[in-house]
């Protein structure tokens, strides 16, 4: 490895006994060499070491990797040294999309969760891809095919990316969103979308109907997690693709992206109940404190999960907030940009679900005013909307359609989640604005699965 001596001098003593006696050894299993990665995670977290060692274990790896799997290996360095190298040695591993049988039945898993495909095993692959975007297409394809029941059911119990790629993929993500500001700042065009509530098929089906990235560029609105069957396959590529097309894919914090709301719904027993510990929960509360609070598309159009504050009244204030050390989950502006909801009547209120405010539309004109914006879009929905959902479906009416205007049609909320947490029957949309700030609306049924 070039400057090989300068890595040593620089490496922790303790990251230098665990390297030389890991090359010490005959490894032909790259589960364990994955597990030795892990250790040497925990001791350093500089990119510039980070890529040595993996030069080390890819010069050890050559000797012994089957020659197809090599050239697959090297299609995907060229493009990560095409690309400016700028997505760090862990994603490479991730990327190289070799699989056997087992894993081409997984959920697609982009980029850095796909780590887990460098296990022995390869040598018995089945399939081959020389990136990961034709593997997440291939699976796509085969997700929502409804023709056949007995794989799409078997899909959609899916492989869940292991502890060490959840681990990777954390790292990465936390290292991106980390250098974004609090308040985005998004050119048009982009698809804004609401809540997902880890309906993982709904995603997909929305990443196919809309176009992939980096084609199609993407806005989503928080709330990941919880409620559905899939939060962890969800999370997984969003982030992946997140790391993957960091300008083209933007992720906002929802109300569920919370240590409250993980433990009070699913996320906080999904965990530890498919990793056997706690540490991949604390992995995502860590990206969750990362993610950015609030978007402005276009200038005009202000995005956020959930509403306005009383306690600010421009987006210059959204700015000031210390988003990585704020922990109070009860109040403050960070609460009320996740909980806050629009409602008819003038002035603030109080909001029932006990945390964020009712606001009414002449907040809603003077915020506009003040910040030069037309519109506020927006994703959560309220009680009082389930119920009308509902209602709806009691009597037989036409199903909502997935997004509801309040305050004159100057505020938008957005669900993006058919058949809401498995039993409301309303219809999904998500939001394409165009560059010129024109609106359309791409509205999706409940799938029939």
């Amino acid at each position: 490895m070039d400057n090989g001596g300068d890595l040593w001098e620089e490496l922790p003593d303790e990251l230098v006994l665990e390297v030389r006696k890991w090359l010490r050894t005959s490894v032909r299993d790259l589960v364990a060499w994955a597990s030795t990665c892990s250790r040497f995670l925990h001791l350093t977290n500089e990119p510039a070491l980070w890529a040595g060692l993996f030069s080390l274990a890819m010069a050890k790896a050559r000797s012994w990797l089957p020659p197809d799997c090599l050239k697959v290996l090297e299609e995907e360095e060229n493009d990560q040294a095409s690309s400016g190298g700028n997505m760090g040695a862990v994603s490479v591993f991730g990327q190289v999309a070799i699989s056997t049988e087992s894993s081409l039945e997984a959920l697609p898993l982009a980029g850095a969760t796909l780590a887990q495909v460098f296990a022995w095993h390869c040598e018995r692959k089945v399939r081959s891809f020389v990136t990961w975007k034709e593997c997440y297409r291939w699976h796509c394809r085969e997700l929502l095919d409804a023709s056949n029941p007995e794989r799409l059911a078997g899909l959609q119990r899916g492989h869940l990316p292991s502890l060490f790629s959840l681990f990777a993929l954390c790292q990465q993500a936390v290292r991106v969103v980390k250098t974004e500001r609090n308040v985005l700042h998004i050119k048009g065009p982009i698809v804004v979308v609401g809540n997902i509530m880890a309906q993982y098929v709904d995603l997909l089906q929305i990443l196919v109907s809309n176009g992939e990235p980096p084609e199609t560029r993407y806005l989503f609105l928080g709330d990941y997690v919880n409620r559905g069957e899939h939060s962890i396959l969800t999370l997984s590529l969003l982030l992946a693709l997140k790391v993957r097309y960091p300008a083209h894919v933007h992720l906002l914090r929802g109300n569920h992206e919370s240590k409250g709301m993980a433990y009070q719904y699913s996320l906080h027993e999904e965990c530890p109940g498919t990793y056997g510990t706690g540490v991949a929960l604390e992995l995502l509360f860590e990206v969750f404190r990362c993610l950015p609070l609030a978007a402005v598309v276009n200038e005009t159009i202000f995005c956020v999960h959930s509403g306005l504050s009383p306690s600010a009244s421009t987006i210059e204030d959204l700015a000031h907030i210390d988003r990585f050390s704020q922990n109070d989950e009860t109040e403050g502006i960070m609460v009320d940009l996740v909980w806050s909801h629009p409602n008819p009547d003038e002035g603030w209120g109080i909001n029932p679900a006990g945390a964020g405010y009712e606001w009414g539309p002449d907040i809603t004109a003077t915020w506009c005013a003040q910040n030069r914006l037309e519109k506020i879009v927006r994703a959560q929905f309220t009680m009082e909307v389930l119920v009308e959902v509902k209602l709806a479906i009691h009597n037989d009416e036409q199903l909502p359609r997935g997004y509801e205007w309040h305050h004159d049609k100057t505020v938008l909320t957005l669900c993006s989640s058919p058949n809401y947490v498995r039993r409301c029957g309303n219809k999904g949309a998500v939001l394409l604005i165009s560059d010129s700030g024109e609106l359309t609306f791409h509205i999706f049924r409940v799938r029939e699965c």
